[in-house]
């Protein structure tokens, strides 16, 4: 019988960042990896790759250390860019390993992996490196994340982003351009420019709104098929942030004038109707030139054909 062996990357062993619970713990899901390579059950169409499930209470028993200290120890792994989790609805978290597909050799397919896993490799005996462009996308996508975070826009509202563009980090960057254009522009014509109120990380009107605010803007342009969005986009987000900068001036509402009267002993309460409601009321673009009401006019045109 084979002795089971479990293999260690040298450059993650090496690493001054990890500790030898880490090191373990990655060698683990490394070499569960070549399990999933080989089962088609294991692959994920829209990564575009193959995961492994392990969960916290399973790696937790492996090294026998406690839960938390395993949900520690993937916490630590994301921000490193070593795995990728995505959640699922009642069923344990996809664990991506982008390092271990990018960085796969075939020198790697001689050595057998733990018996309680399938080799990760087809029987052709060639490598299975498919999915390493996913990964190195998905390796710059986190990055641009993480990066991107420091100007005070939240993780849902770039991932938000992310999705709508299609990891095209090109475009991406382009709409983040175009929100801190729109809410300069919009603050500085307010003489409030760097200010508390226009900073993302001061303002929650901002941080939560934007999110919000985006998705309606994403939903609406995928709904009607917009190839060219950004000027819509720009003024969709210039109305947003004079909302949320509080310049918005807020709809009146008209409340007919009340007058007592008193008729012996007893008050009358006698309304002044608002000039809308008067028999002989003419709204205000008939009164405009001509130009203007037939351009009114065309307006409400448009709208009735929507």
């Amino acid at each position: 019988m084979m002795k089971q062996c479990l293999l260690v990357d040298m450059e993650i062993a090496d690493n001054s960042e990890l500790n030898m619970n880490e090191v373990v713990a990655y060698a683990r899901l490394a070499d569960r990896l070549k399990s999933s390579m080989k089962r088609s059950n294991f692959y994920d169409a829209k990564m575009n790759a193959y995961y492994v499930i392990f969960t916290l209470d399973e790696m937790a028993n492996k090294l026998r250390v406690s839960r938390r200290t395993v949900s520690k120890i993937y916490a630590h792994f994301k921000r490193l860019g070593l795995i990728v989790i995505r959640h699922q609805f009642n069923h344990a978290g996809k664990i991506f390993l982008p390092r271990v597909v990018k960085s796969a050799t075939p020198e790697v397919q001689n050595v057998q992996p733990n018996q309680e896993y399938f080799n990760q490799y087809k029987g052709n005996g060639t490598v299975n490196t498919e999915p390493a462009h996913l990964y190195q996308r998905e390796d710059e996508s986190t990055r641009w994340i993480k990066s991107t975070k420091q100007i005070g826009l939240t993780e849902p509202t770039l991932q938000s982003i992310l999705k709508f563009a299609k990891c095209n980090l090109k475009n991406c960057h382009k709409i983040v351009r175009i929100i801190l254009n729109a809410r300069n522009v919009v603050a500085m014509k307010a003489k409030i420019a760097k200010t508390a109120v226009t900073q993302f990380e001061s303002n929650q009107n901002l941080q939560s709104g934007l999110y919000e605010q985006l998705n309606h803007i994403f939903s609406y342009i995928i709904k009607y098929g917009y190839q060219t969005y950004w000027g819509y986009l720009t003024n969709a987000l210039k109305d947003f942030f004079l909302d949320a900068f509080g310049l918005k001036q807020p709809v009146k509402t008209v409340k007919p004038t009340r007058q007592r009267i008193r008729f012996g002993k007893r008050p009358v309460i006698h309304e002044t109707l608002p000039e809308w409601a008067n028999d002989d009321y003419e709204p205000h673009y008939k009164k405009a030139p001509l130009a203007e009401r037939l351009a009114v006019k065309a307006k409400l045109r448009k709208l009735n054909e929507m």
